[in-house]
């Protein structure tokens, strides 16, 4: 269960340096590149690796770059998908136990469920600044 954002920019780079520029700043970050065409970068998160909670929040799961030449430069499309899964997973397990301990638990719940917020928030600015410094 992933939520999926999309954000476009356009760069007055040509189309392989752009390439070049989102494949640096992929490594970088760690991420494992799954595909790669001439018009396109797919990517995903090693969920697996040893980090701080903070690094874990600004990292998206999946992506993908999609590159296209356009009349005012270099169209970017970001597609980026952020899974919900452990946070659903945990609460379900807490509205159970509030059901047969105390509907006070519930209150845990909510802590998760505004940790999800803050992360789909933090991902989203730190993907829009992302693809503002790939076009620039």
């Amino acid at each position: 269960m992933k939520i999926k954002s999309r954000i476009s920019e356009i760069s007055l780079l040509e189309p392989q340096a752009v390439s070049d520029k989102i494949l640096l700043l992929l490594k970088k970050q760690n991420y494992i590149i799954e595909n790669r065409t001439n018009s396109a970068i797919a990517f995903k998160d090693d969920n697996w690796e040893m980090r701080s909670k903070g690094t874990g929040f600004r990292k998206v799961d999946k992506g993908l770059f999609e590159i296209f030449p356009s009349n005012e430069g270099t169209l970017i499309k970001y597609t980026y998908y952020i899974s919900f899964l452990p946070e659903l997973v945990i609460t379900t397990i807490i509205v159970i136990i509030s059901i047969f301990q105390s509907y006070l638990i519930l209150f845990i719940a909510l802590i998760f469920l505004i940790q999800l917020l803050i992360r789909i928030n933090t991902l989203k600015d730190a993907s829009t600044e992302m693809i503002k410094r790939l076009a620039s």
